[in-house]
């Protein structure tokens, strides 16, 4: 009998996912590189220094990190650098195996929102992964979620190895971003310049 992980997987492969996106301050970059993706939680705990987007997590997961599929939440993303003035941003890219390597909540809405910080039993799962790219008509979105709002809490860390691309908006910044990657792996890992705004760094035919 096929595991629960493993139908994730076929079905992200199935959709042809293209990568999960997670966006973050600049300074936060080379810790990144070092350490991981870390939840807010451990690093609070290990009192490590990070800058981050917003001062409270209103999902009420703060052990879990926050990505999105196919593409950048773009109306989150957009708040967040409206709140932030004058900051400088990346979105790393990452390999979609984390969908069925790591233990996911799937949430068809904003994480924060009321309809999933009220939401009783399990948001796991090859069902609930499915559910996500299905609209309130039926339409089956291919590999996009329904909903840009959309996301995934991942519980725990997510190692740098994960990291297969960056993107920032700024030439200025591209260097400096590509010196980092360049730490992580051997193999060719691309940082992508272009502004930030729908529909992103590439578009899929269904």
């Amino acid at each position: 009998m096929e595991s629960y992980r493993e139908r994730i997987k076929q079905e992200a492969v199935r959709r042809n996912i293209p990568a999960l996106f997670h966006f973050t301050m600049i300074q936060n970059l080379e810790s990144i590189v070092e350490h991981g993706l870390v939840p807010r939680q451990v690093l609070d705990d290990a009192r490590h220094p990070y800058l981050a987007s917003d001062l409270f997590r209103l999902d009420g997961k703060p052990e879990t990190i926050s990505v999105s599929i196919s593409h950048v939440n773009y109306s989150m993303f957009e708040a967040k650098r409206h709140e932030n003035p004058g900051s400088e941003w990346v979105v790393l890219l990452l390999d979609p195996a984390v969908l069925w390597e790591k233990q996911c909540r799937f949430c068809f809405r904003n994480a924060a929102s009321k309809e999933m910080t009220s939401a009783r039993g399990a948001q796991a799962g090859p069902k609930t992964f499915s559910w996500l790219f299905i609209a309130d008509d039926g339409t089956d979105c291919g590999w996009t979620p329904a909903r840009n709002d959309a996301e995934v809490l991942v519980y725990g860390h997510i190692e740098p190895r994960y990291i297969g691309a960056a993107w920032t908006d700024d030439m200025s910044l591209a260097r400096y971003v590509q010196s980092e990657l360049d730490r992580i792996s051997n193999e060719d890992l691309t940082t992508f310049v272009q502004p930030f705004s729908w529909p992103g760094i590439w578009e899929q035919a269904d």
